[in-house]
């Protein structure tokens, strides 16, 4: 879990779209860090803080390339679920590979798995 949101989702919300419509006027010719640093003048806020609102806003509207902020949370899903997956693995290697041991490790430090047949090619172990 993150730490708390400093500024609400509506002062989120306006001051990107103040930028984008100073972006979107053609004004100038302003470009992104422009529009930021005008923007903040009037709302109080860190320019880099509002170029990280701008930038995610713009990816999740097709208007700039990149993960949207739905694919980066599937992302992060599916990388913990893959840490799980692994852990458990993990575990059952080394209890079919230690089973018969009289000393046995403390952990497993890395497995490395051949992704071709899924057999187990290396396990390294401290005591």
């Amino acid at each position: 879990m993150g730490a708390p949101r400093k500024h609400p989702d509506e002062v989120r919300d306006r001051a990107v779209r103040l930028v984008r419509d100073l972006v979107d006027s053609g004004e100038d010719g302003v470009t992104l860090t422009g529009a930021c640093r005008r923007v903040v003048e009037q709302l109080g806020i860190n320019t880099d803080t509002l170029r990280n609102w701008v930038k995610p806003a713009l990816v999740d509207d097709s208007e700039r390339s990149g993960l949207s902020t739905s694919e980066r949370a599937r992302l992060a899903e599916l990388e913990r679920e893959v840490v799980d997956v692994l852990g458990q693995a993990g575990a059952a290697v080394s209890e079919v590979v230690l089973g018969g041991c009289s000393k046995r490790p403390t952990r497993v430090d890395s497995l490395t798995l051949s992704r071709t047949n899924s057999r187990l090619v290396r396990a390294r172990m401290t005591t």
